[in-house]
């Protein structure tokens, strides 16, 4: 993946909703959040597969209030994850399709 520039939050919350249309399920089948090292809190933490068909996507935010409010937003959609958290270098926002025995949320 390129390095990722810094978008507005709504930038950012327009490109993750047409992740999850562009792959479909419901909302509520993807797994919405925010990091700091997005590649930890993606491929260990959430067990995420680098390659296959697990669906994901991250983006960068101007702060962490922009992508507190990309997450929060997200949730309110109807993606599963929880808010809160983080430090001011938490600007990542990360969203990926769960897989039932793949996946960890």
């Amino acid at each position: 993946m390129a390095v990722l520039q810094a978008q507005s939050k709504e930038a950012v919350y327009a490109l993750m909703i047409q992740k999850i249309t562009e792959n479909g399920g419901s909302a509520s089948q993807w797994y919405a959040g925010i990091a700091s090292d997005w590649k930890d809190r993606l491929f260990v933490d959430h067990q995420v597969p680098k390659e296959g068909q697990c669906q994901y996507r991250v983006r960068k935010c101007f702060d962490r209030e922009d992508a507190s409010w990309v997450e929060i937003s997200l949730h309110e959609f109807g993606c599963k994850g929880s808010h809160g958290g983080g430090s001011d270098d938490t600007i990542f926002v990360y969203l990926y399709q769960m897989q039932p025995g793949v996946t960890a949320e």
